[in-house]
């Protein structure tokens, strides 16, 4: 199925946040993210420093508004607790792109970010800077 918004489904568990995501993604779909991830991440505020594992497919690639919207978020994620961010390319059919946009979204940003093919990867960075799934269930 092709999402013409995109699509996107998020899960908390320990201190990392489970995003998987079907590109690509226009401004409605940014917007209804960040107001699901505002509400994900309200119990870690001022508790605890948080991280993202990214997992995206098919055409993952966001329309020039949609990346500005996204990156103008970062600084309230930021500041809140968010600390490391794991994007997993291996299912997107566009990762160089993908990768470019990502890139853009958090440099110059205090986010250390990484890219990754697979998911046990990606959570195995995040482990070594002391994140932790609290269920691999999350994991495909």
């Amino acid at each position: 199925m092709k999402y013409i918004h995109g699509n996107f489904q998020l899960a908390l568990s320990g201190n990392i946040i489970v995003i998987r995501a079907t590109g690509p993604w226009n401004e409605n779909c940014v917007k209804d993210f960040q107001a699901e991830y505002k509400h994900i991440t309200t119990p870690l505020i001022g508790h605890a420093s948080w991280a993202d594992l990214v997992v995206v497919d098919g055409e993952s690639l966001f329309v020039p508004e949609a990346e500005y919207l996204l990156n103008g978020g970062l600084p309230d994620s930021i500041a809140s607790g968010l600390k490391h961010v794991a994007v997993v390319l291996g299912k997107s059919t566009t990762k160089m792109c993908t990768r470019a946009q990502f890139s853009n979204i958090y440099r110059g940003t205090d986010i250390q970010f990484q890219f990754f093919n697979d998911e046990q990867t990606a959570i195995d960075w995040l482990k070594s800077n002391e994140f932790a799934l609290e269920s691999e269930q999350l994991v495909s």
